[in-house]
């Protein structure tokens, strides 16, 4: 699909992924790059979330 069509006929239905991989693999990048950020700015407030040796750790929540 051109990325025109797409651009005109996102909104007739419910696929709003973009038209190539790369762009949807650039999107989740993205994404997942902003959530990680908001994680490291916000790492103190975050009950059972640490940053050790270069991975996030999340605890077990008990019900």
């Amino acid at each position: 699909m051109a990325k025109e069509t797409w651009e005109q006929n996102k909104h007739l239905n419910e696929l709003i992924a973009p038209p190539s991989v790369d762009e949807y693999l650039e999107e989740k990048m993205d994404a997942l790059h902003n959530r990680l950020e908001w994680i490291k700015a916000n790492i103190t407030e975050l009950d059972g979330v640490n940053f050790e040796d270069g991975s996030l750790l999340l605890s077990s929540w008990e019900n």
